[in-house]
């Protein structure tokens, strides 16, 4: 179980690790214009979502690696870790609007801004979400059929080197 804990607390610092430290200030405008952005495309809703799925995924492969540990435990452990993430998030998204800045001047969110408004823009922020889902599988099938060729590249290049 400490095991558990100690992935856990891995997984955790990993995903509210400080982001976009050292940025520049951004002016007041340009901050509640990139909200704006976030909020129309949905930054919080998916941001949870990749959140969950990473933990489910951490999870899943803890139980498979101690097929001991009870499922509700598990259970537990997915749901404190879920509910911290979803209550916090405001504070990632706090963290990520100076990488936005970084990124793109004022003008260019707010053309941002007015794209996500119009009607393409909302059918992108509706369906974009859906395609990426119907992607992961394709995703790991594609990855499971480049095993292995990489495992005989990776085989053949770490010999020539000398490490096998």
């Amino acid at each position: 179980m400490i095991r558990v804990f100690a992935i856990l607390t891995t997984v955790l610092a990993a995903l509210l690790a400080p982001v976009g430290a050292g940025a520049q200030e951004l002016t007041p405008s340009h901050r509640a214009e990139i909200q704006k952005l976030m909020e129309l495309t949905g930054a919080e809703r998916i941001g949870n979502q990749m959140g969950t799925m990473i933990v489910q995924q951490v999870y899943a492969g803890l139980r498979r690696s101690n097929p001991n540990l009870p499922a509700d435990s598990i259970a537990i452990l997915e749901g404190v870790t879920v509910g911290l993430l979803t209550e916090r998030s405001g504070e990632l998204l706090e963290r990520v609007v100076p990488l936005y800045g970084k990124h793109f001047s004022e003008a260019e969110i707010v053309e941002l801004v007015s794209f996500y408004e119009s009607p393409i823009g909302q059918k992108a922020i509706r369906v974009l979400p859906v395609i990426m889902q119907e992607m992961a599988p394709l995703s790991q099938a594609w990855a499971t059929e480049l095993q292995p060729e990489l495992e005989k590249r990776l085989k053949a290049r770490l010999s020539e080197a000398g490490y096998l």
